[in-house]
Order: C-alpha cells, then sequence, then structure tokens
C-alpha cells in the first residue's frame, strides 16, 4: 500500500461529517489532489477504490460523507434549506486538509447528488486558483422534473428501502424537485467538466447525459465517456474509468 489514511471531521458549524484522507507516500506524492463525495442515500464507502487507486497514483484524495446520510456520519442537518445552502460549501472545507499551492492539479466530483453538489460549487469559484477538472459519474438531467413515482420501479424501490439511512429532512420529492431547478440554472464558466456514465445505467439515460452536455457545454469544455459496464449502484467500478482520463489529460503516468 503507497499511502496511508487518516480519519477527519469536516465542521461547518451547521452539520460536521465523517472523511477520509489519503496522503500518498512521499516519494510517490504529485503534486495533484482530489476532493469526492457520494449520491443520494449512500456513503463514502460507495467510491472507496476512488481514494485506495487515485492515492496509488501519488494523488491526495479526500473522501467525505454528506450530512444527513446516516450510513457515513450520523449527524442530522437541520433543515433541507441548510442542505442547499451548505452541503457544497464541504468541497472549500475540505480542501483546508491539502498543502496545495497556487496552480497545482484539483480534481472535484462524485457520484449522482455528489457529482451536482461539485458542479455547484463550481457554480461559486471556489477553486479558481487552482487547474481544475470536475469528474461527475452517473448523472444527467430529464427534459422535466419527476415525482417520485414517475421514476422506475428498481430506483423507487431503492429509494423506499433506503429511506430510514436519511435524515427526513432530505425527503426524495425534495431532493428531485430541487436538483432539476437548480441544475438547470447553474452558472459555470471556462470548466473542464467529464461525464462518465455507464451504458447500462438503468437511471441514467443517454438523452440525460446529452441534456447535461447540452446545458454544460455553452460555457465550459465538457467531454462524455460511456463505458458499456458501470451501473448506478456500482460506482466503485468507475474508477477504472478515472484512472484513465486521468492519464489521458496527463494528470497521471
Amino acid at each position: 500500500m503507497n499511502y496511508t489514511i487518516e480519519r477527519q471531521i469536516l465542521d461547518l458549524n451547521h452539520f460536521a461529517v465523517n472523511s477520509l484522507l489519503f496522503i500518498p507516500k512521499p516519494e510517490i506524492k504529485i503534486n495533484c489532489y482530489a476532493i469526492f463525495t457520494h449520491g443520494y442515500t449512500g456513503h463514502k464507502g460507495d467510491i472507496l477504490t476512488w481514494g485506495q487507486r487515485l492515492a496509488d497514483c501519488g494523488i491526495t484524495v479526500l473522501l467525505f460523507d454528506l450530512p444527513g446520510h446516516f450510513l457515513g456520519s450520523f449527524n442530522d442537518v437541520p433543515s433541507f434549506t441548510d442542505f442547499k445552502v451548505n452541503a457544497y460549501k464541504l468541497f472549500d472545507k475540505a480542501i483546508t486538509y491539502f498543502n496545495i499551492q497556487q496552480n497545482d492539479k484539483l480534481i472535484i466530483g462524485g457520484h449522482s447528488l455528489g457529482a451536482f453538489l461539485a458542479l455547484q460549487s463550481l457554480n461559486y469559484n471556489c477553486f479558481n486558483q487552482y487547474q481544475t477538472i470536475c469528474i461527475c459519474v452517473g448523472l444527467g438531467i430529464q427534459q422535466q422534473a419527476k415525482s417520485l413515482s414517475e421514476h422506475n420501479s428498481i430506483f423507487h424501490n431503492m429509494l423506499k428501502e433506503r429511506s430510514n439511512l436519511i435524515s427526513k429532512n432530505l425527503a426524495p420529492q425534495k431532493m428531485f424537485t430541487w436538483f432539476y431547478d437548480r441544475i438547470n440554472s447553474l452558472s459555470i464558466y471556462n470548466q473542464k467538466i467529464f461525464l462518465i456514465s455507464g451504458t447500462n445505467d438503468f437511471l441514467i439515460q443517454e438523452n440525460h447525459i446529452s441534456n447535461l452536455q447540452n446545458t454544460l457545454s455553452i460555457n465550459n469544455q465538457v467531454t462524455v465517456i460511456r463505458p458499456d459496464n458501470l451501473p448506478h449502484h456500482c460506482p466503485d467500478r468507475a474508477v477504472i474509468h478515472i484512472r484513465k482520463l486521468l492519464k489521458t489529460i496527463g494528470y497521471i503516468l
């Protein structure tokens, strides 16, 4: 193992969450840092491989739990408004655990809801002093918002089973309505964004990816990657494609 792991608490006063910091050994460490978080109803363990495999490449990685998601942290979120207004700021808080310098390489991103929050942090220009890219796994947008009952039965049943694992303040219908409204009003400019979603992702269909690509491409450089085998419920598998991407763009050897 070419890294050590530190347990950290990200505290925003509004809420506090658990995180894992992967620190590469000095002999392999490079000037590249990454911050990732998980999807709705999930936890940082869903993307554990991202921290492990990227740290093996010399990247310092921080994975954090989202507030109100009890598989990762028991800390509740005071209200849905607190989540909407403050959750994305955890990316900015996470960077304080890095010894990052101006113009170093920075990767932010996540899976599903986590990917959306990474885009939201770009919306507020948190990271302009770094060479920043955003990696969004399992994220897309529909032509119009759907009620919970209109989503496919697999997804509907999964949410029903996992409803006790999240705060009552983060109810699905609230989340989906907010997500749809907010993602269509993001103002992101001059960023490099990579959308990774499997062709067998039951939730994110081809037109959902195209919709998001078209929305973001107006003012940004957007690349879509569509692996054959990356189901929505298996975000850990995305690390293969993330590493391949980082090699392609010269972030790792």
